[in-house]
């Protein structure tokens, strides 16, 4: 049912069986909102920083498709296919596919001579941590040792709050941490940098100009859900269908009115704590999903969620939120905007590390090479993902392969010109040889014993 190995576009998707749990638990630091524990990585919600790591150069979009119109940043139209009309003249229906190019993806591997520290990055929020791949690379305390730690406000500093309010339908301000949905109609509109008499209209216009060209993210964390009872969601409909004045024959009679919504909620194994909240801008509509129990493998408690709103080239006035379900919903909320425009200090730190690729790569059957030549110590990193069983020599010795940025194969290196070589031995390959070849052994001489045996009692 979710299997999308045959999509007839490619994607960044990715499958347990061939990645691990350092992939994932990166994934999930982040508040990848698409992240499954059978799919890690997907679309990475089209975050563009994200993209720009896991070294993304093209990106490909279907016109009329659902956020169609949510491109990361800094990627640029570059080529098209033949556009086919739809016979019946509903352009909505036209189809046509879109390729996006840019200039800003990591190298696969490359070099950095900055490092935080595990106990200074888990300072930093879910935005924080994927502006930080731009500006440094996290290590261990012990290979952190002797190098120049980054500054953590250098990251923060990128990572710009901007203030919200948030609104129901029905006129009043409410509050994200006690939020009761009573009605199935009711929308709530999240408020950008509203004015009031602490935020002046001159303050906003200030801040709009300097998130001009920003992509914008809710930090959404600390989720809880608690569905009203059975008879709590009866009684809720029962009256808000009054209020409708509808004039329908099962909304004229209550017995039958009654036996509709109990029915719907038996099929519905109501109550139940999954539910959806729905984040929409012009740019399309962004959800933070959480599942039955039933869906087995993609069953997972939701607590935090960073949601991707979109690049912007200025701030949406105000974002719709719709939660699915009746109930009481409590959860912290911020939205911050990471600039990524031209001239920004992003595009000139990308722009550093692809400088500092490894030259001369080259991919070999278990592994690859390079060369590279640095003037400051530092950490070789990458976006391959990490396993015990990569090996790394550096000029001809071995070294220890380091676990960088909580998920990724990388080496500590010494200022100078270097030969790397990073070679990967399937774990147990060695041990299942052995074995095998023992278990041929002893399968010879019990065939030899069995021979023996059969001839002797001939004789």
């Amino acid at each position: 049912m979710y299997n999308t190995l045959n999509a007839s576009v490619h994607s960044i998707t990715s499958y347990y069986s061939l990645q691990n749990k350092y992939l994932g638990n990166f994934m999930r630091s982040l508040q990848n909102i698409q992240y499954e524990a059978t799919r890690p990585t997907q679309q990475v919600d089209d975050r563009s920083i994200l993209n720009n790591f896991l070294g993304v150069q093209y990106i490909f979009s279907k016109i009329n498709r659902d956020n169609s119109q949510k491109v990361p940043a800094n990627y640029f139209l570059d080529r098209t296919s033949r556009k086919i009309t739809d016979v019946n003249g509903q352009s909505s229906h036209d189809q046509q596919t879109r390729r996006y190019r840019t200039n800003l993806a990591f190298p696969l591997v490359y070099f950095q001579n900055q490092v935080f520290t595990p106990q200074h990055y888990r300072q930093l929020t879910a935005s924080q941590k994927e502006r930080a791949l731009a500006e440094g690379v996290l290590v261990s305390q012990k290979a952190s040792q002797n190098l120049p730690k980054k500054n953590l406000k250098d990251v923060t500093s990128q990572v710009i709050e901007v203030p919200i309010k948030i609104v129901s339908s029905r006129g009043n301000r409410i509050s994200s941490q006690d939020l009761i949905k009573e009605d199935t109609n009711e929308r709530y509109q999240i408020l950008v940098a509203p004015t009031s008499k602490d935020f002046s209209a001159k303050d906003r216009q200030e801040l709009l100009k300097k998130l001009a060209n920003s992509e914008i993210h809710l930090e959404v964390t600390n989720i809880k859900y608690h569905p009203f009872s059975l008879q709590e969601q009866l009684a809720l409909e029962k009256r808000n269908n009054y209020y409708a004045q509808t004039n329908g024959f099962m909304d004229q009679n209550l017995l039958a009115l009654r036996y509709k919504y109990f029915h719907y909620h038996i099929l519905q194994g109501s109550p139940d704590p999954s539910y959806t909240l729905a984040f929409e801008t012009r740019n399309g509509t962004e959800e933070i999903v959480q599942r039955k129990q039933s869906s087995t493998s993609f069953y997972q408690v939701i607590k935090n969620g960073t949601v991707n709103l979109g690049s912007f080239s200025e701030l949406p006035s105000s974002i719709t939120f719709t939660p699915s379900k009746l109930g009481h919903y409590d959860f912290k909320l911020k939205l911050v905007a990471l600039p990524l425009g031209e001239n920004s200090s992003y595009q000139k730190q990308v722009q550093a590390i692809q400088r500092h690729s490894l030259q001369n790569f080259k991919v070999t059957p278990t592994g690859f090479s390079g060369n590279i030549t640095i003037n400051h110590a530092g950490i070789l990193t990458s976006s391959i993902p990490y396993s015990p069983a990569w090996q790394v020599k550096v000029d001809n010795h071995k070294q220890t392969v380091l676990k960088t940025n909580q998920a990724f194969v990388g080496v500590k290196l010494k200022p100078g010109k270097h030969r790397v070589q990073f070679s990967y031995t399937i774990p147990g390959l060695k041990a299942g040889f052995y074995l095998s070849g023992l278990g041929l052994i002893l399968l010879a001489i019990s065939a030899l014993i069995s021979l023996f045996n059969r001839r002797r009692k001939s004789v």
